[in-house]
């Protein structure tokens, strides 16, 4: 069984966070150009978008997601959404399957799709609203307090910093040097260096901008 299902754009977004992490789009394939980019393989895939009031819109949860470089498809398998409507109903989604073809705007849900529009276990009302002012004070004092979104802040700008050098120097190990000289176009080289950054750890992002800049990017 297929069903085709065209999410919210809070999905899309959601959905998002998988596939386009990427900053710049595919380029064509040519017979000379750089290697290959491996596709990419998580496991408990656990994603929550929330509202601008703090409560949680939408949740997915797969066992995996797993990237076919050659199509840009990235395939989900035993998949979880559930999506709290405005009006307070709550829709459970569930398949064996979901594939999410490249862009992310469409999600394909794939054997024994099964969707509920009331919960069969839920809080008494009173624990229920008791459970919304948590959260949103949670969110508002915690999740998103400046203790936590300052070094939030300066990692992404350090980022920024490693990315922008490594445009403008390929400074960066050799194999991935020698790719980034060997793009065909701007994107193809920011392309090279996108990736070259997402697979940096904190230790090493803090010792790369320490040696490019002045030893006074710690994220801790």
């Amino acid at each position: 069984m297929i069903a085709r299902l065209l999410l919210l754009a809070g999905l899309v977004a959601l959905i998002a966070a998988l596939v386009q992490w990427r900053v710049v789009d595919r380029e064509p394939a040519s017979e000379e150009a750089p290697p290959t980019r491996p596709g990419y393989y998580l496991t408990g895939v656990d994603l929550e978008e929330f509202g601008a009031d703090g409560k949680l819109r939408i949740g997915l949860q797969s066992i995996s997601a797993n990237e076919d470089t050659q199509s840009g498809v990235v395939r989900l398998s035993d998949v979880a959404v559930d999506y709290h409507a405005p009006a307070g109903q709550l829709w459970h989604l569930t398949a064996d399957e979901a594939r999410v073809p490249p862009g992310g705007r469409v999600v394909d849900f794939e054997g024994d799709v099964r969707l509920a529009g009331r919960a069969l276990i839920h809080f008494s009302e009173a624990t229920a609203e008791a459970e919304k002012q948590l959260k949103a004070f949670m969110f508002e004092r915690v999740y998103r307090s400046e203790p936590v979104m300052e070094p939030v802040r300066r990692s992404e700008a350090l980022v920024g910093e490693l990315f922008d050098r490594y445009l403008v120097s390929a400074d960066m190990p050799p194999r991935w040097a020698a790719a980034a000289r060997a793009a065909r176009s701007d994107a193809a080289r920011a392309r090279v260096i996108a990736d070259f950054v997402a697979g940096m750890t904190d230790p090493y992002a803090e010792a790369e901008h320490a040696r490019l800049f002045d030893g006074t990017g710690a994220l801790g």
